[in-house]
């Protein structure tokens, strides 16, 4: 006999026991024992036998126009046709129970302001479409690339290749993240230096996202933080302190909120150094900088 066919038989022997166990209103600790055994294995039916997908990680493709294809992508928000199927950090492999064909939607992850416990999809990427055809019981390995949504607007690109638009910032070519240059936020040994860029920028207030993208590697904490022009009056806010990086590392800071609240004319980006007593030991390097917001509809 199966053991598909024993289960079913037990499924009888335990309905005809139930019925009989309801009529009664004394019974024994051995009925309520063989009564609990048999409403485990009371159900023919067979579990889903699940699908696999496999995502190693999400790629970010550029055009010439918007600047370095540098990307810190730390989660796939993956939609199956249209519904949430879950947030996976990557790489990930993670069963789906589903057969034949599906489309997947997936979105790139990031944590804001590089803290692991605001996490969300990245606004000013669009997502990947990708059609697969499901089996049970097999992987399918797939490579989102995503690109800059066709709302986002750069308000700036800086990677230093040809120049500065900030002030207190040296081009290097010792310490490179990528390309020929990066640059490097100079340090005073008696007072903070800001570097500010040299124009101020429209951000609309009613934006669904203004962020800073900046590639960065430091030994010593800075800030970044944004300046709100109303007229020819600027008002400083100081958004975060970037904590030491021996490695390249990347940020998405959200101004989103600061741009919302302060409704502002224009604004800049700045970037602080606290006044170090060996200011030549101080080593802040930056690239890939972006202001970018998404277009109000």
């Amino acid at each position: 006999m199966s053991n598909k066919s024993a289960v079913c038989l037990l499924t009888v022997a335990g309905s005809r026991f139930r019925d009989n166990f309801q009529r009664r209103t004394t019974y024994s600790i051995p009925q309520i024992a063989v009564l609990f055994f048999l409403w485990t294995f009371s159900s023919c039916r067979e579990e889903p036998v699940p699908s696999y997908i496999n995502i190693p990680s999400i790629s970010l493709s550029t055009t010439t126009s918007q600047g370095s294809a540098s990307s810190l992508i730390t989660d796939a928000w993956v939609y199956a046709d249209a519904n949430l199927q879950g947030v996976y950090p990557l790489p990930v492999e993670f069963p789906f129970l589903a057969e034949g064909s599906a489309r997947l939607i997936i979105f790139a992850g990031i944590k804001l302001n590089g803290i692991s416990a605001t996490r969300a999809s990245y606004p000013l990427y669009s997502p990947d479409t990708i059609d697969i055809v499901l089996e049970a019981k097999i992987t399918d390995t797939v490579f989102p690339a995503v690109r800059y949504s066709p709302a986002a607007v750069f308000n700036f690109i800086e990677d230093f290749e040809n120049g500065s638009r900030f002030t207190h910032m040296q081009r290097i070519t010792s310490e490179v993240f990528e390309g020929v240059y990066s640059a490097r936020l100079a340090a005073d040994d008696s007072s903070e230096v800001i570097a500010l860029p040299d124009a101020a920028y429209f951000i609309p207030f009613n934006t669904s996202a203004a962020f800073l993208e900046m590639d960065y590697k430091n030994n010593r904490e800075f800030i970044v933080g944004i300046k709100a022009f109303f007229g020819t009056e600027g008002f400083s806010v100081f958004k975060l302190t970037v904590t030491t990086s021996n490695d390249w590392n990347k940020l998405y800071v959200n101004f989103t909120p600061e741009v919302n609240q302060l409704q502002a004319d224009n604004y800049q980006i700045f970037f602080s150094a606290a006044p170090d007593a060996e200011p030549d030991s101080v080593h802040i390097f930056l690239d890939n900088l972006k202001l970018i917001h998404a277009r109000v509809q």
